[in-house]
């Protein structure tokens, strides 16, 4: 942009009010400042991948991207304080996001938990570091057609009452160990929590999930206010009862398919405006004349004579 005489510093002096975001993977300045990125790149270096993934495995990145997303979430809130300070002096600002940066501010937890409690936080699997300082604690399980997820959090927020309704739910169907019916839940502490603990109902925790199908842990759940949830399929995502009210899928017809497909519905419902999928992708050259004739204004021999070259 500054090659075009297009950027910050020449438009301010023209504009200044102007409010300029730049989102970068590193941002405006320092050693990797020209450097190129892909998502990957951006979570390896923001170290989300390091805490991400199987402990005995390679680090992973999670398959959709996301890292412009956090940092999409940065710029909107540095636009927003821009604008604030706009209203107060009637300056503009240049808002400078760094990819990098926002992903540290994702993980900000695993810097602190090693000046506090001297422990890497590392990858976990279905477990999670983080909550207790000596010990991992199991969130994800698998059940009978699938998998839940379920956490031991500790004190009286309200967790200390999931606990104890699940293993009175255990206790209802004889599987509660004595062990865990003697837990005072209200007392429990889980900051010091010890790695024996949490181990000592993985059994017959996991025995009873397995019992059960995801639709009767989440029912029984609801009834009991246990903080229980499905992990949902592709299926369980397509048949799901709040995004069917909500009219988020949408039947679109595929050449070729003999049936409709499901599509993405709208992301966000605005009051005047459609913000769904309105048609399909096009096939490839499917839309050539619309472009190339209607709106480029070529001649259909000039665009035979592109088609034979292999341009389109």
């Amino acid at each position: 942009m500054h090659s075009l005489g297009l950027d910050y510093n020449r438009l301010s002096r023209i504009n200044p009010g102007l409010i300029w975001i730049a989102i970068t993977p590193f941002g405006q300045d320092g050693p990797y400042r020209d450097y190129k990125d892909s998502d990957l790149i951006c979570m390896a270096y923001g170290g989300i991948m390091y805490i991400t993934g199987d402990p005995d495995r390679s680090p992973v990145r999670i398959s959709l991207p996301q890292a412009y997303l956090h940092a999409g979430a940065e710029a909107a809130v540095g636009a927003m304080l821009a604008l604030f300070h706009r209203e107060k002096t009637g300056k503009g600002q240049y808002v400078d996001v760094s990819v990098q940066k926002s992903l540290l501010l994702a993980m900000i937890i695993a810097r602190p938990y090693w000046d506090i409690n001297h422990v890497i936080i590392k990858r976990a699997g279905p477990f999670r570091s983080g909550l207790s300082s000596k010990a991992t604690q199991r969130q994800t399980w698998p059940c009978k057609d699938g998998y839940i997820t379920f956490v031991v959090f500790g004190g009286s927020g309200g967790r200390a009452k999931s606990n104890a309704a699940l293993v009175e739910w255990l206790d209802s169907e004889g599987m509660a160990t004595e062990e865990l019916r003697s837990i005072d839940w209200e007392a429990f502490d889980m900051a010091t929590s010890s790695q024996e603990f949490h181990d000592s109902y993985l059994k017959p925790f996991g025995d009873f999930f397995l019992k059960h199908t995801k639709e009767e842990l989440y029912k029984g759940a609801i009834e009991r206010q246990i903080m229980l949830y499905p992990v949902s399929s592709v299926s369980d995502i397509l048949s799901n009862p709040q995004l069917q009210d909500r009219h988020f899928w949408k039947k679109i017809s595929i050449p070729g398919i003999n049936e409709e497909i499901n599509f993405p519905g709208p992301f966000v419902k605005i009051e005047g405006f459609n913000t769904g999928t309105e048609k399909r992708s096009p096939l490839l050259g499917e839309d050539n004349e619309q472009i190339y004739i209607g709106r480029l204004g070529l001649t259909r021999q000039e665009m035979i004579i592109l088609k034979e070259s292999g341009v389109i």
